[in-house]
């Protein structure tokens, strides 16, 4: 994709979804160089380019991007960093983001966010604190999300890095209301802008994770509905991977919604029994002996 494509892609898509400027670089850059990338005047690495597009929901292959032999090696790195964390090669990945932060634009907040992911990601792998990983993650998010905590966004827009960091921090968040709106911010970006590949990526993650909080709170009839839908999405994907689990537990929901509505109880024990064998069935093609045992187990107590 040449430099003056992304500014038209930019410009047709922000206008397409009645966006300004100002909402969509919002802590990425100002509005004035925005315009200029609109317009084809102003080059910038492709990390930016990347994120740019993501706020708006659209993804072209980062390589395609490329601006020089810089970008090109940054982006390397970048993709280096991510396999040896992948692959758990802890030692490996934290001299490749030292080498990142060496040679990375400097007063450029993307790539600044970039490192400090990286780093919350080491932490995490090796077991640091909460506290730790919580500072470490909010520092990256206030880099583009300036006002975070503070007041209300001027943009309830995300990048692709930004749902991870807030994800990420969600983990470590015991403000379950805060937790419950940020991702149902989330998630209604993603259904609104994103594309089906994007989609599949994180919509999964937010809708178990609303799914956690609904059974914080004891609310197993929107802990089901969270569930449906995560069933829902993995059924329209090309994977089977989460599937078994997902049965499963909608079959415990079925079963603790049996014991609480006695009315309901026939009608919700067969649903428990259909999801029971759609489970096990997919467990045993994915081979998941431990989940096999856990329903039978479960299926002899329904």
């Amino acid at each position: 994709m040449k430099l003056n494509t992304v500014g038209i892609a930019l410009s047709y898509y922000r206008e397409k979804y009645g966006l300004s400027m100002t909402q969509v670089c919002e802590g990425i850059c100002s509005p004035a160089t925005m315009f200029r990338i609109e317009e084809g005047y102003r080059e910038v690495d492709s990390l930016v380019s990347a994120t740019l597009l993501s706020r708006i929901g659209k993804q072209v292959l980062e390589f395609e991007l490329l601006l020089n032999e810089k970008d090109y090696n940054l982006f390397r790195l970048r993709k280096d960093i991510h396999r040896n964390l992948e692959e758990k090669n802890l030692d490996t990945a934290e001299k490749l983001l030292q080498s990142y932060q060496s040679v990375m634009q400097k007063k450029q907040v993307l790539h600044e966010q970039y490192y400090l992911w990286g780093k919350a990601e080491l932490l995490q792998k090796r077991g640091a604190s909460k506290e730790e990983i919580k500072a470490v993650l909010n520092e990256a998010i206030l880099l583009t999300k300036p006002f975070f905590g503070k007041r209300k966004n001027t943009s309830d827009l995300y990048s692709e890095m930004e749902i991870k960091l807030f994800l990420g921090l969600i983990q470590f968040s015991e403000d379950i209301s805060w937790k419950e709106a940020e991702l149902k911010r989330m998630l209604l970006f993603i259904r609104k802008y994103d594309s089906k590949k994007i989609k599949e990526q994180a919509e999964m993650s937010i809708l178990k994770e609303l799914a956690s909080i609904q059974e914080e709170k004891g609310d197993a009839q929107k802990e089901l509905e969270y569930i449906e839908q995560a069933l829902t999405l993995v059924k329209e994907s090309r994977t089977m991977r989460g599937l078994a689990e997902l049965h499963f537990k909608k079959a415990g929901l079925l079963k603790e919604l049996m014991q609480r509505n006695k009315d309901m109880q026939q009608e919700y024990q067969k649903q428990c029994q259909v999801e029971l064998t759609m489970a096990y069935y997919t467990a045993l093609v994915m081979d998941n002996v431990e989940l096999v045992q856990k329903i039978k187990t479960t299926g002899d107590r329904v």
